[in-house]
């Protein structure tokens, strides 16, 4: 026997995934019809009392359903027990029915009303733009929970935002910029998933036309000689970079800041900091580097040389250091598991020693060695060595 309240839960799964889609797309034929598993006569003549209940509970449930939609009932004749009339089904032929049934009605009634609110904004748009409804349907009904979550004055907002990110598509402003009172850098932030499946859908901009922040990066001056204006330490656009003349004998490239900070000086050198994955495309632009030596020393895992072999595909000079099984299996109980989605595929731009390191790794148990673990003596005789003329 399917009781209220299990019948209940299920339908709050059902609810739940189909919500979405009735709101953006319009209601069923049928929200829901379920059997309710009507007890037998063996039940009935072993537990009386609980399927007076059952039935006295569903009784209550069909007094209070709506028109359209009942529990539907069934006249049992039964041998031993006389005869009964049973629920058989549950048919809630509208979502509010099934709403107000698992007590969501509140949810389904902003669900609809900021459902079409919000399709009203965006296919006005799409409309004036000759563009296609159904992506911003679809987008709609993947970002609807969320939607239907956010407080009342973040909705509002929500409305302005999406309505001027779409009159403005190319607007080239930082989101502090954008004129929509309430709206700051941390709410765009916060709102991000939501704000650009609705707009990319019409637009096909996940940028949102917003200017993004400049790309930079840490450098230090190891030579005083090559300090611009005395700075040692410079963070800067990349776009600023660019065009700094500078005539540096060699760059020492490094993915941890804290090394980069600890360098000493040394003669013709500069110090860059490599922020990761994303740091070749922007040390390319740098065309001041491709005519220094290049020194690379990052951390000793399948990542560290993922990243190396990115930046030497940009230049070819590039040399690493402490990147070979010698000092891995030297610090082998300073290693650590590396993580378990590292990709497991050997780089292209890799020189034999190594690769040999990228198969050392696999061989002692996926393992990586952070290079602030190497200890600082040992790491400056290396960089000295390799920055000697």
């Amino acid at each position: 026997m399917l009781t209220v309240a299990e019948a209940q839960q299920k339908l709050a799964g059902l609810y739940g995934r189909r919500f979405d889609r009735w709101a953006v797309d319009g209601a069923p034929a049928t929200a829901a019809d379920i059997p309710l598993r009507p007890p037998t006569e063996t039940t009935a003549l072993r537990e009386p009392q609980r399927v007076s209940s059952w039935i006295a509970e569903w009784g209550e449930v069909h007094q209070k359903l709506v028109s359209g939609s009942a529990v539907v009932w069934e006249t049992r004749r039964w041998p031993n027990a006389g005869t009964n009339t049973m629920a058989t089904r549950l048919v809630l032929q509208r979502p509010e029915d099934l709403a107000a049934f698992i007590r969501q009605g509140a949810h389904w009634s902003a669900s609809c009303r900021r459902a079409q609110q919000l399709r009203e904004v965006v296919e006005k748009h799409a409309a004036e733009a000759g563009a296609e409804a159904e992506p911003v349907r679809d987008a709609l009904r993947r970002s609807l929970k969320d939607i239907v979550a956010l407080p009342q004055p973040h909705y509002e907002r929500l409305l302005d935002v999406v309505d001027w990110l779409i009159r403005h598509p190319e607007s080239d402003v930082f989101p502090r910029q954008l004129p929509v009172r309430g709206v700051d850098t941390k709410w765009l932030e916060s709102h991000r998933k939501i704000v650009g499946t609705l707009v990319s859908s019409l637009t096909g901009d996940a940028s949102l036309g917003l200017r993004p922040l400049p790309a930079r990066l840490r450098i230090r001056v190891l030579d005083p000689a090559l300090a611009p204006g005395g700075l040692r330490d410079i963070s800067a656009p990349v776009a600023e970079l660019v065009r700094w003349e500078t005539r540096p004998r060699c760059a020492v490239v490094v993915e941890n800041l804290q090394t980069l900070l600890g360098l000493p000086d040394m003669p013709g050198v500069i110090g860059i900091h490599n922020p990761g994955s994303t740091g070749a495309p922007l040390l390319a632009e740098l065309g001041w580097l491709r005519g220094v030596g290049l020194i690379y020393w990052g951390d000793l895992d399948v990542e560290g040389l993922r990243i190396l072999s990115r930046v030497r595909s940009r230049f070819p000079q590039t040399r690493s250091v402490l990147t070979d099984r010698d000092t891995l299996e030297s610090h082998l109980d300073l290693t650590v598991p590396d993580h378990e989605r590292a990709s497991r595929t050997m780089p292209e731009h890799l020189t034999p020693e190594e690769r040999e390191l990228f198969l050392a790794l696999e061989e002692h148990g996926r393992v990586r060695l952070e290079q602030e673990r190497i200890p600082w003596d040992r790491a400056l005789a290396a960089l000295h060595d390799a920055v000697t003329p």
